[in-house]
């Protein structure tokens, strides 16, 4: 897969939604953004489409677990590897999304954390080790 059209296949659309192509070329440019958009405008796509398509893990950080497991309950059905590591997942799922974190070449395309998560030292030094 190399085109956003391409990609966009995967999530099952045949168009964009405004400005979601703009944010994705954007993203794929290496260029930081800030989207707000209403519930419902399209933002996860604008952070999934770049993260299949680019090489590395995405981190996603959101605060509602329960928007995080439906995110990543969807990604699953369509064959994306992603990932939630928070205080609801299962101590050998935990065991697992780490093993696959600390190998060469980790599976996982989206990773879903919190900001509690994202405040913990040994997590930084984790996502530091990624970019070895």
């Amino acid at each position: 897969m190399k085109t956003l059209e391409e990609g966009l296949k995967v999530f099952n659309h045949t168009q964009f939604r405004p400005p979601q192509r703009e944010v994705a070329e954007n993203f794929l440019q290496g260029k930081d953004c800030f989207v707000l958009l209403p519930t419902g405008a399209g933002k996860s796509l604008c952070y999934q489409l770049p993260a299949i398509l680019l090489p590395g893990i995405t981190l996603v950080v959101s605060p509602l677990l329960a928007l995080i497991d439906n995110q990543v309950q969807y990604l699953k059905k369509l064959k994306i590897e992603a990932h939630s590591l928070n205080s609801s997942i299962t101590e050998a799922e935990r065991t697992l999304i780490n093993e696959d974190l600390s190998s060469m070449e980790p599976k996982c395309k989206l990773l879903f954390v919190t900001p509690e998560l994202l405040a913990q030292q040994y997590f930084i030094k984790k996502l530091i080790n990624l970019q070895k």
